[in-house]
């Protein structure tokens, strides 16, 4: 219980209600790094006990700026759901996804305030470092295997899930590892768990997340920190010289069209933007494309889905949903910018918004050759994020304003 925290926190509702819901918070984020089984049972128990509160009125949803935005995909998915191509298909998917949308109220909510959100920080990435050093201790004692390409890391989850997971939990880290303010313990907490999380990400030979990595680390580095350039080189240079053919030539293999995943992919793209040809409008709905996709290839070639954010949400919603997708992330962008330049004068806020900027662009690097959007584990992840974020961004605006915390 954080008894002392929420008292503080909170002055109306019921308080044992407020407490427990502020723990199903804090284990949901623990959880969210190793386990959705044990994060939604979290979540889901944590959301319907306030939704008791809301319904009783001893609590409220507070407003944020994205609102209008999840009413309106909500819309969307109900359209493309009803004109689908297999709309039972497309409603289990949906709502999967709306599901995981009030997560971000739920953050905002019950870590409102510095102290808060401080140890649900500190909570999330005490769990990524155990994980890390879990992970690494498994690809070491095979790590003959793993270090040959003979094995991809995914003993806890899928390797391409486990990788996008790593890529959040390094970049969000990484700024807390470099501000000069950062308390000794929270700075070393952030080095450790970098190294050991790295150490799993380069084993699950998930190239799109290595790629999300650099491109994050470059953002951090371009904003506040020229000198993460050189620990960028160093780092190249130490696999470079350490890592096996086998790590070098997964790592090559990105820029080779004819790689066989590559060319796979290629042909995902393909058949999927000849779909999208003839649904342009609202899409095929929210469905798996195997059967789909097996007919416009005319052949036994299939897949569920495309491996590319962009051409599923043309598929799955057409140019229109697609449009409305685009101002949505330039939406979720303008305010994690904009909480960044006013958390400049706070290591905490200013070393998680800026974090969370470059897990921002990993994620769109990463969902450029993978369906991260449509992965469970991993936008719950970025939910968890944002909602931090907005957490802030509330904390600061109330804190200019002098109105007292709830």
């Amino acid at each position: 219980m954080i008894d002392n925290d929420v008292s503080s926190t909170y002055g109306t509702g019921n308080k044992i209600l407020i407490n427990i819901i502020v723990d199903c918070t804090f284990a949901f984020v623990f959880c969210s790094t190793f386990s959705i089984a044990f994060s939604q049972i979290a979540y889901f128990g944590g959301l319907m006990l306030w939704l008791f509160l809301i319904v009783r009125k001893k609590d409220n949803v507070g407003k944020t700026p994205l609102d209008v935005y999840f009413i309106i995909y909500l819309y969307f998915e109900a359209i493309t759901t009803i004109f689908a191509f297999n709309s039972f298909d497309a409603l289990m998917h949906i709502q999967k996804r709306l599901l995981l949308i009030p997560i971000v109220y739920v953050v905002i909510r019950f870590a409102d305030s510095r102290l808060l959100v401080q140890k649900l920080i500190i909570t999330w990435f005490v769990s990524a470092v155990l994980v890390g050093i879990f992970s690494a201790v498994s690809i070491a004692t095979e790590f003959a295997d793993y270090s040959h390409y003979l094995k991809r890391f995914g003993l806890y989850n899928h390797y391409m899930t486990i990788g996008g997971l790593s890529m959040f939990m390094i970049l969000l880290m990484t700024p807390f590892a470099l501000h000069e303010k950062t308390p000794m313990r929270i700075r070393f907490l952030s080095i450790i768990g970098i190294g050991f999380i790295l150490f799993t990400l380069l084993f699950t030979f998930t190239r799109s997340s290595w790629m999300g990595v650099i491109a994050g680390i470059f953002v951090i580095a371009v904003i506040r920190y020229k000198k993460l350039v050189a620990i960028i080189v160093a780092v190249a240079a130490g696999i470079a010289i350490f890592g096996s053919p086998e790590l070098h030539a997964r790592f090559f293999s990105i820029f080779n069209p004819n790689d066989p995943s590559n060319a796979e992919r290629l042909q995902m793209w393909g058949v999927g933007l000849q779909i999208f040809r003839d649904y342009p409008l609202f899409g095929v709905g929210d469905v798996n494309l195997m059967a789909l996709s097996r007919m416009y290839s005319h052949s036994s070639f299939g897949f569920g889905h495309a491996h590319n954010n962009i051409i599923m949400w043309l598929i799955t919603l057409g140019v229109v949903g697609f449009v409305f997708i685009l101002f949505w992330f330039i939406k979720i962008w303008k305010v994690l910018w904009n909480t960044y330049k006013k958390s400049q004068n706070d290591w905490l806020f200013e070393s998680f918004t800026l974090g969370a900027i470059a897990a921002f662009i990993g994620f769109h690097v990463n969902g450029m050759f993978e369906w991260n959007f449509g992965d469970a584990e991993i936008f719950m992840m970025f939910w968890i994020m944002v909602g931090m974020v907005m957490s802030i961004k509330k904390i600061i605006e109330r804190n200019k304003s002098g109105e007292p915390a709830k």
